[in-house]
């Protein structure tokens, strides 16, 4: 009996360290983690080539600091966040994520409530659904224009997030993708072509939503958006009506140009700000003197209170010279 007794307990002792080997140190097939003291945060490092393991609620292998916060530091060879990766690691608050990664899983950062920045790569092709869902400190977000679709969920919960950059790679934006996010205005480039339902729903911070093209617009997609929050399209897209926005404006494109009845616009945001250009010919010529000036290089100085003619916007160009600041004019 004590003989059994002891192989017994042998038998359960070398499982415990099997177990141990193979779920506290891999993440993968060439993928490996370890943790350990940074100051006063906790430092998590992923190593190693080819993808990082997906995960069921709860079943990531690297422990959830009590107390420290948490900065994780993936190295360049992995290529996937696995699904469920850092779901309710509440104190992480840093990600290093590098080129070579390509996918992004579904809630890898869900809960993740003490992030407030992350930079995504332009090697990622693809964000999974949830991926953000909750990540309450979470700030802003540039989409990076290798992605094809928000996800349903993505970011719905992130209640601080006040910006994000949809660029025209995106044609899809997933049910309840941007709900319940502290966004205050967003431009949907015309490369969207549908806006699944809820997908804005209690974003109650926002002022305005300018729509480029003409998407299917599901059911609900700015339900319970304020009352004074103003979405605008296109001419002829009665699609933006009924779907819960209080207030549609609609508006023409001429070329670059935005215009509303006989008010010309620059762009997008001067729109929403409502700041003219002048007339069609003093609009173009704007234009014409931006783009001059982005070419010269520098940073942009915007001069206001100040009625432009043509010649004058050409002549603040040429002034500006090659080495100094931009100058955008803007016609008032």
């Amino acid at each position: 009996m004590k003989y059994k007794f002891l192989i017994t307990t042998l038998m359960a002792t070398t499982a415990l360290v099997t177990n141990a080997v193979a779920g506290g140190r891999s993440c993968g097939g060439n993928c490996t983690w370890d943790i350990k003291p940074n100051g006063s945060n906790m430092l998590l490092t992923i190593s190693g080539t080819g993808p990082m393991d997906d995960y069921a609620y709860h079943t990531s292998p690297w422990p959830h600091p009590a107390n420290n916060p948490l900065e994780v530091q993936i190295s360049n060879g992995i290529t996937s966040i696995g699904r469920f990766a850092f779901h309710d690691y509440k104190r992480l608050t840093s990600i290093n994520i590098p080129n070579s990664v390509t996918s992004i899983g579904m809630s890898a950062f869900h809960n993740a409530e003490n992030l407030t920045s992350i930079n995504i790569p332009n090697s990622v092709t693809s964000i999974g659904m949830y991926a953000f869902f909750n990540a309450t400190s979470l700030t802003s977000v540039n989409i990076p224009n290798s992605v094809n679709s928000i996800a349903e969920g993505t970011f719905s919960g992130c209640t601080s997030l006040t910006s994000i950059n949809i660029p025209d790679s995106v044609t899809s934006i997933g049910y309840r993708a941007l709900a319940n996010t502290g966004l205050t205005s967003v431009t949907i480039p015309d490369s969207v072509t549908s806006i699944d339902n809820q997908a804005f729903e209690n974003a109650t911070s926002l002022t305005s939503i300018v729509i480029e093209g003409t998407p299917r617009i599901g059911n609900n997609a700015f339900n319970n958006i304020p009352s004074n929050a103003v979405v605008y399209c296109l001419n002829g897209h009665t699609a933006c009506n009924g779907k819960g926005a209080s207030k549609v404006q609609y508006y023409e494109k001429e070329g670059d140009l935005y215009k509303i009845g006989d008010a010309y616009y620059a762009s997008a945001n001067d729109m929403k700000s409502r700041t003219t250009c002048g007339t069609q010919s003093e609009c173009v010529a704007l234009l014409a003197a931006n783009a001059q000036a982005g070419q010269d290089g520098g940073e942009a100085a915007h001069i206001a209170h100040r009625i432009y003619t043509v010649e004058e916007a050409r002549q603040a160009v040429e002034a500006a010279g090659t080495d100094t600041v931009n100058v955008r004019i803007r016609y008032k």
